[in-house]
């Protein structure tokens, strides 16, 4: 029923992708994330005794979504000030309209690649059990977590690519595919050449 309740209201704000002074932000199909969860969540591959923490989280729809839907404390980190308001924006009417109700959901403007970020914050980047990234400068949050990250922390990957990445300092743990048909977001390529682009989750763990 949350996932149905925040589809709705999501749907409203599916727009075109921006370029951002950190990246990109193309919406994510939250049938997609939905599926992700189940599968990471089902699988034993996120710990819910710390944060789950989205980096680049646009304006907040993956967070809604695992807070809401999966009980898990969630964090997302947006560079871009106009996108963390609107993610703001849409937390409080979530809230205000009893769709999230008691796992908490925030919101923290900042690079997530900056320890001044979760200082300022008052999180304690070890606290941070499960990592989530939509393709978008995930070398660098990658780095971060081999770099300070506990043992064991799980990195997820939302990607197009059957490929896993080699990050150092983390290990390759599995693969799902969860192709659905995406609603249409303006400038973003769902095939290549002539081949559609597949849905990932490739899951990593800190060693």
């Amino acid at each position: 029923m949350v996932l149905e309740k925040l589809i709705d209201h999501y749907n409203d704000y599916y727009t075109k992708c921006n370029k951002t002074e950190k990246g990109q932000f193309v919406p994510s199909n939250l049938k997609h994330i939905d599926m992700a969860l189940k599968m990471a969540v089902s699988g034993g591959f996120i710990d819910d005794t710390g944060y789950f923490l989205d980096a680049g989280c646009g304006d907040g729809r993956v967070i809604t979504l695992s807070s809401g839907k999966y009980n898990l404390h969630s964090i997302g980190v947006e560079y871009d000030q106009l996108l963390a308001e609107k993610a703001e924006k849409h937390i409080a009417y979530l809230k205000k309209n009893h769709i999230l109700n008691g796992v908490p959901a925030r919101i923290i403007q900042g690079d997530f690649t900056e320890d001044s970020t979760y200082f300022d914050a008052g999180i304690d980047f070890k606290e941070i059990k499960t990592f989530f990234n939509y393709i978008n400068n995930q070398e660098q949050i990658a780095e971060k977590i081999a770099e300070k990250s506990p043992k064991g922390t799980a990195f997820l990957l939302h990607r197009y690519n059957s490929h896993p990445e080699d990050f150092s300092g983390l290990e390759f743990v599995k693969a799902f595919t969860l192709y659905d048909l995406c609603p249409h977001i303006e400038g973003w390529n769902y095939s290549v050449g002539n081949i559609p682009k597949i849905a990932q989750l490739h899951i990593y763990k800190k060693i």
